[in-house]
């Protein structure tokens, strides 16, 4: 990589084209240089999974206030810390309002995350999803439940997920 030593004289601009070009070169190599970090802490021990057999889960979401507001069972298949797959069929409890595509049945995918699992009820959906996220140690899965909507969060609350 070629050198700059460049004299600025008092007719000529400051900042010359090619110092703009290698500054270019530069953030880019330095970019470059700083994803690769990034991926390799994301790739420390911390966030290696062991394989987890399905299995049934019940599963109960709360409103705001610690109301049950959606129960039912879920399967989670965890084949490592970026594939999570399995089904999940919940129903309404207490006749709740707001709370997106939570009730019926489907598929479900997710991954890990700095510890935490997350799990999407609503792959096939791009504007229109719940999104389960928490701690997932032994036989317990729980966390908060998000609604994602076209608008943003629409609502969120608590959950739980038993073995």
């Amino acid at each position: 990589m070629d050198t700059i030593l460049h004299t600025v004289s008092d007719n000529e601009p400051s900042v010359s084209r090619r110092q703009i070009v290698l500054s270019r070169e530069f953030m880019r190599k330095l970019l470059a240089i700083a994803a690769f970090f990034l991926i390799l802490i994301g790739c420390k021990e911390d966030n290696s999974v062991q394989p987890v057999s399905s299995g049934p889960f019940q599963y109960t979401a709360y409103d705001t206030i610690g109301t049950p507001i959606v129960s039912g069972w879920m399967t989670i298949d965890i084949q490592d810390s970026t594939h999570v797959t399995g089904e999940w069929h919940f129903n309404k409890v207490n006749n709740p309002h707001h709370i997106g595509p939570h009730t019926g049945k489907g598929n479900l995918i997710g991954g890990f995350n700095n510890g935490q699992m997350y799990i999407n009820l609503n792959p096939n959906y791009i504007d229109n999803n719940v999104i389960l996220n928490g701690e997932f140690p032994t036989t317990t899965y729980s966390g908060t439940w998000i609604w994602s909507s076209f608008s943003g969060i629409s609502n969120r609350a608590n959950f739980q997920a038993v073995r």
